[in-house]
């Protein structure tokens, strides 16, 4: 085969690479075509969604600008399959110039037969292809009218689209009036509803009345019946009226006559001498007049002497031999109400008395008394009764028979207990003995008012409670102010005797929850802190009886427990923050609750929060405790009788402030179990205290 053959080869099987390379073209151009009337019959389906036509919009506008990219992509191909096309012509330009090789072409027919096979088959494709083009192009001009309907319609939705923000904007320009008239039509409907209650409680109301009216009739008509006798009986009383003032003028005469008579007894009475007081045997001496009241109470003998002076116990020292001394003796108070009952003594300048409530036989009267015993502090009890209803019931009395005063063992224990000896008794002439035994300034003594609330408080503890108020602040040396002392009337004395009630003598008492008993007045706990025992949730046995140890053998020093005594200015910055934070929302939800706080109250939460022993030495006072501690002995005693219902977000708020900001889960899972319990039975709130596990 010569070259020429060769190249005649080659030709054609360039030319059916060609046709091939087109009928590939040609095919792709169409399966891209029929892609894009695919998006175009979508988009006519998303055209009949007019509801959607507004947020749809910007989709479609990208949607054509890929149909135009489309578009100038099928231009492009367009314009190679003309290229493709000129290329062809020439090619058969040249097939024809070579009419000196159709006789090698011949010869090579064998060859070709298959090439021109292959030729007629790609015809035949190309062909097909250009059907297929002319349906091509035949459904792109359907597909440019879709095109063209959807401009239109975008034009018409834009159209739609401005009318509707023009729509809109006067919906917004009609919607403060509409909004006026639904807010007037809502007044309207409450008002209607509070109208339909009231008028529904006033028919409940009328039906009470009607009832009331008809039990009035019927208790009406022996009234009348009674009137009528009234009547009848005033006239005859008128009578006796008349009778009466005949009689009184009688009386009159008689009275001027026994007025005169007794002034005449007054100036015989006058110049009779009082044996003891004057006359002959001259006025009694001050020993037989003052009587009981030189002689120490029996409190003062044990423990007898002080403890020594460089023997010195650190506060948590103190506090934990306490502790130990309670175990040993069977009683197992928490920690809590250890530290509690300690602090509240301690702030007696500013809570003067500390009350142990709850129900009979919960520990009340034993806690203090071996409190004293573990720190050897004088203990007197005094057993309150009944009748009491003055100062005298505390103090005593003097006897006009027996012409002496006859002082109860607190008056004693005042006297003796007096560092500035304001009775003045160490003056005294005692004949025989040569003097009293010395003041014990520096001892201190506990009184237990046992069973307090059996006559009421601020009867016979008011005067007390004002003098104790009154009190200058602690100061070693300091004179008693004439206000903060207790007059005695002791008649022939010849001088004014007042006892005053130092610092060193600590007031607590007991109250029993039942019926024979007092409720304590506001006054009461305004002045001091209340510590209420729960009733236990199981009586557990007995404690084993064994070798209990015996009370502190020497006194407590005055001195040592003034030290344990802090003041406002001990609190860090960050605490006084807390408490001022605290004693703030306590004031809002006490003035909320109907029942406020003052100054008075403040001070002593802050001396309370200052004087809480630290865990151990060297760490800070838990101030959280100490103010659920206040909350707990001063805030939830005075909300005695608030309704529960009407207050309960009031409750539940104080309940968060204990649980959340205090950190006391127990008092405040206590607080939320009273106010539900409390609420379905009587509806009042009484605080019934917390047993602490």
């Amino acid at each position: 085969m010569n070259s020429g053959s060769t190249e005649l080869v080659l030709a054609a099987f360039l030319l059916s690479a060609v046709l091939a390379i087109v009928a590939a073209v040609v095919a792709i151009s169409y399966y891209i075509r029929r892609a894009r009337l695919g998006d175009a019959v979508k988009n006519e389906r998303l055209v009949a969604e007019n509801a959607e036509l507004a947020e749809r919009i910007e989709a479609k506008k990208e949607e054509i600008r890929s149909l135009d990219q489309k578009v100038s992509e099928r231009d492009r191909v367009a314009v190679e399959v003309l290229a493709l096309q000129a290329m062809l012509e020439s090619l058969r330009a040249e097939y024809a110039a070579l009419e000196d090789a159709r006789h090698e072409i011949r010869e090579v027919q064998s060859l070709a037969a298959e090439a021109a096979g292959a030729y007629a088959e790609a015809k035949q494709a190309l062909d097909a292809v250009r059907g297929d083009h002319e349906r091509m192009e035949q459904e792109l001009r359907r597909g440019e009218e879709a095109l063209a309907r959807i401009a239109r319609q975008e034009e018409e939705a834009k159209a739609a689209a401005e009318a509707a923000r023009a729509e809109l904007a006067g919906l917004e320009a009609s919607l403060p009036p509409l909004r006026a008239e639904r807010d007037a039509a809502l007044r309207i409907i409450e008002e209607a509803r509070l109208a339909e209650r009231g008028f529904a409680e006033m028919q409940a109301r009328i039906s009470e009345l009607h009832g009331e009216a008809q039990r009035l009739q019927a208790a009406l008509a022996p009234l009348r019946q009674e009137t009528e006798k009234t009547i009848s009986e005033a006239a005859a009383a008128r009578m006796a009226m008349q009778e009466a003032q005949l009689a009184l003028r009688a009386f009159e005469a008689q009275k001027a006559a026994l007025e005169a008579q007794i002034e005449q007894l007054k100036r015989e009475l006058s110049s009779i001498p009082i044996p003891g007081v004057d006359g002959p045997g001259g006025p009694l001496p001050e020993r037989e007049l003052l009587g009981e009241l030189l002689s120490p109470p029996n409190c003062l003998a044990s423990p007898p002497a002080l403890r020594g002076a460089k023997r010195k116990r650190a506060e948590a020292e103190a506090l934990h031999h306490v502790s130990g001394y309670l175990r040993a003796h069977g009683l197992n108070y928490h920690e809590r109400t250890l530290k509690g009952f300690h602090t509240a003594l301690k702030i007696n300048d500013f809570a003067q008395i500390t009350v142990l409530a709850g129900v009979s036989g919960t520990g009340k009267s034993l806690l203090p008394r071996r409190y004293a015993e573990a720190l050897g502090i004088h203990f007197l009890q005094i057993a309150v009764e009944p009748r009491w209803d003055s100062p005298q019931d505390m103090l005593g009395f003097y006897n006009y028979i027996e012409k002496r005063f006859r002082p109860t063992d607190l008056a004693r224990l005042l006297a003796f207990m007096d560092p500035a000896d304001t009775a003045a008794l160490s003056g005294v002439d005692l004949g025989e003995k040569k003097s009293l035994p010395p003041m014990k300034g520096d001892h201190m003594a506990l009184v237990l008012l046992d069973e307090m609330n059996l006559a009421r408080i601020e009867y016979y503890f008011s005067e007390f409670l004002s003098r104790l108020e009154v009190r200058d602040p602690y100061r070693k040396d300091a004179k008693p102010r004439l206000d903060a002392t207790i007059p005695i009337d002791i008649r022939g004395l010849g001088r004014d005797l007042r006892l005053f009630p130092s610092h060193n003598v600590l007031f607590t008492g007991t109250m029993n929850d039942d019926e024979s008993t007092q409720a304590i007045s506001p006054k009461v706990m305004d002045r001091g802190n209340i510590l209420q025992f729960a009733a236990p949730a199981k009586l557990e046995g007995a404690a084993q009886s064994g070798t209990a140890p015996e009370p502190e053998p020497e006194a407590q020093r005055f001195e040592e427990w003034r030290g344990w005594v802090k003041g406002f200015g001990d609190l860090s910055a960050s605490q006084r923050s807390q408490v001022d934070k605290a004693t703030g929302e306590i004031a809002v939800l006490m003035e909320g609750f109907g029942r406020p706080i003052g100054y008075r109250t403040r001070d002593a939460i802050y001396a309370y929060c200052a004087n809480y022993p630290p865990p151990d030495l060297g760490r800070e006072i838990d101030i959280r405790a100490a103010l659920a501690d206040q909350v707990e002995f001063r805030i939830l005693p005075r909300l005695r009788g608030v309704e529960i219902e009407s207050n309960l977000s009031a409750f539940e708020r104080l309940a968060m402030l204990i649980g959340k900001e205090l950190n006391d889960e127990p008092l405040a899972e206590r607080l939320n179990a009273l106010t539900a319990s409390q609420k379905d039975s009587t509806n009042l709130f009484s605080w019934r205290g917390l047993t602490r596990s």
